[in-house]
């Protein structure tokens, strides 16, 4: 694509400015031209943007650190302020940039024809995706062994939630910060459950009254988790990946959800044909191991204390025969002698 330098004088805030267009074509050749996902001769692994002319989206890929293209861009909005609406320039359509420019004036030659039709390729950018798998897809952490902290919308808790990102093949919920996640999602209506279904006995359970669990991984994020018995949000450390429902970024959002929340009486009984019986007792099947390595080491015990009482009468007889072995022995003669002695 050749780049074209024109100047106009733009209408803007009631006064006209002449800014240099040709940063825009730059921009555009870089969004539409340059190959994109260029990872790079290092062996790092960050989480890069660039922009796909062919479908006018952006995607993610792993960049290696170094000898970067234009093509690539730290996050996701950023991708899409300076390519949204670019096009492949082996097509009819002129590349744009979405730029603050409101209108063009006194233009002439190659720049007429970007005045006349300006309002209408605006029009007819595309706005960014607002597609539900950005927002309802479970988190992924993918197959990569990085550790980025990324953020997932959570469609049960409405919430945005931290997890640990491997680098790569992960899916679109995933966002760099909280807010960029709310931005998001905070709207989404769509299978989202109703807050009165947010306070059934279930979800309770799940999310109020269930232990607090580090999970497997081996990061550490601070998280908090009602306890019931002590009707308080408590601090505990998170791994990443794992863990249950009763988990919360912060203590605000732990009181907000569970504030004043007790555990039923009869949970027992509910639990026993319930979903939750899993979760609840789930620490009931890891018991029976241990009680019956209990009960095997105290046969163990008894044996070898069987053994030790049995080895030490054997010793105490022996002794006894030795010492009656050992004792002086006096023939008949000696005997008789002595008795005589004694009349």
């Amino acid at each position: 694509m050749r780049t074209v330098s024109l100047r106009c004088a733009l209408i803007q805030g009631g006064r006209g400015t002449l800014p240099d267009l040709e940063s825009s074509f730059a921009n555009a050749q870089n969004c539409g031209t340059v190959p994109p996902s260029k990872t790079g001769p290092c062996r790092a692994s960050f989480p890069r943007w660039f922009y796909n002319a062919s479908s006018k989206t952006c995607n993610e890929f792993t960049y290696g650190g170094c000898l970067p293209n234009g093509n690539n861009y730290r996050s996701e909005q950023e991708c899409w302020k300076y390519c949204n609406g670019i096009t492949d320039p082996g097509s009819n359509s002129v590349p744009v940039a979405s730029r603050g420019i409101s209108s063009l004036k006194d233009c002439s030659g190659p720049c007429a024809a970007i005045r006349d039709s300006y309002d209408q390729l605006i029009k007819k950018q595309d706005p960014v995706p607002q597609d539900n798998e950005r927002c309802t897809a479970p988190k992924k952490v993918g197959s990569c062994r990085a550790a980025f902290p990324r953020w997932y919308f959570d469609t049960k808790s409405r919430h945005c939630h931290e997890f640990v990102y491997g680098g790569c093949k992960g899916n679109k919920n995933n966002f760099v910060s909280e807010q960029q996640c709310l931005a998001a999602c905070a709207g989404l209506k769509e299978d989202v459950p109703e807050p009165h279904k947010l306070q059934s006995k279930t979800d309770d359970k799940e999310y109020c009254f269930a232990p607090a669990v580090t999970g497997r991984c081996r990061a550490s994020f601070p998280r908090w988790f009602y306890n019931p018995a002590s009707l308080m949000c408590e601090r505990f450390v998170y791994g990443g990946c794992g863990g249950n429902k009763n988990n919360y970024p912060s203590e605000v959002e732990c009181l907000a959800r569970c504030t004043g929340k007790t555990v039923p009486v009869d949970n027992q009984k509910d639990d026993e044909d319930g979903e939750f019986n899993t979760q609840h007792h789930a620490g009931t099947p890891r018991n029976v191991p241990a009680i019956s390595m209990v009960i095997l080491l105290s046969i163990c015990v008894l044996v070898l204390l069987g053994g030790v009482i049995y080895f030490i009468v054997k010793l105490t007889k022996t002794d006894h025969i030795v010492s009656y072995q050992r004792a002086p022995h006096r023939d008949d003669k000696e005997t008789l002698i002595s008795t005589v002695q004694t009349l």
